[in-house]
């Protein structure tokens, strides 16, 4: 059995943290009385490593296709320095707390509504815009591309900009 950060939610037990850390799984309940204080805890001490995505710095930015193309890159840069442990948070998304799922899927929302709020139109191409940032800013849009078709980074920040684009000229 792994740890969170090793295996994912799904395969972390208390019992594989607890040995992990060299203690009994009853010192791990007595700092961690619930999967919510623990999660919470593993998150903040891994997002203490990170440089989290700056959607502040992207806000500033009027032109859509620029705030666009930073946005993109910040968390392209973001999903490439965390890949292990966000592939893992993704992918056992259903196994974390629900409160962190939550705030996942907020935090998501607010990063494409970020971007998204320069472009305009009628209504059915701000949906359509909205809809496909929403999709440039997944971690598995980001994977499919930087990963698994090795696609450089830069590239795939202007395909997806491209596509954006595309739709919000039509």
């Amino acid at each position: 059995m792994s740890s969170a950060g090793s295996g994912g939610p799904a395969a972390g037990s208390i019992s594989a943290i607890a040995e992990r850390a060299g203690v009994t799984r009853l010192t791990v309940y007595r700092h961690f009385p619930d999967d919510t204080a623990l999660f919470d805890a593993c998150s903040a001490h891994w997002l203490a490593g990170q440089i989290p995505p700056a959607p502040d710095t992207w806000a500033a930015i009027p032109d859509a296709a620029e705030r666009l193309r930073t946005g993109l890159a910040d968390l392209y840069r973001f999903y490439r320095d965390g890949q292990t442990m966000l592939t893992n948070i993704y992918r056992d998304k259903a196994a974390i707390p629900e409160a962190h799922r939550d705030g996942i899927d907020q935090r998501d929302a607010a990063f494409a509504d970020v971007l998204a709020t320069p472009f305009d139109g009628p209504a059915a191409r701000r949906a359509l815009v909205r809809a496909l940032i929403g999709h440039a800013i997944s971690f598995w849009t980001w994977r499919s591309l930087c990963v698994d078709q090795r696609v450089p980074e830069a590239d795939a920040v202007e395909a997806m900009v491209g596509l954006v684009l595309q739709a919000a000229q039509r």
